[in-house]
């Protein structure tokens, strides 16, 4: 749990600004305080839910990104023929 407070509040930090990744650590304490009070079930479907969600990210970056991966591949392939 540390390691992944840890990790999340640098990709908060990343994201949204340094001055503001202290407030990570609230939101973090108050899913673990949740995550313990809950079933495991509702824990189960919402860390689900969240890899799902970020299935939603990926997939935009990876259809815009699309174009400029196929002609590096083309220019690549080009200058190193088989």
């Amino acid at each position: 749990m540390f390691t992944m407070w840890y990790y999340g509040a640098k990709c908060f930090g990343f994201l949204f600004g340094a001055h503001l990744q202290h407030h990570f650590r609230w939101v973090f304490i108050a899913t673990v305080v949740f995550g313990a009070v809950v079933s495991l079930e509702v824990v189960w479907n919402l860390v689900s839910g969240a890899y799902g969600l970020m299935a939603i990210p990926t997939m935009v970056s990876s259809l815009l990104l699309a174009p400029r991966v196929r002609d590096a591949a083309r220019d690549y392939f080009r200058r190193h023929p088989y």
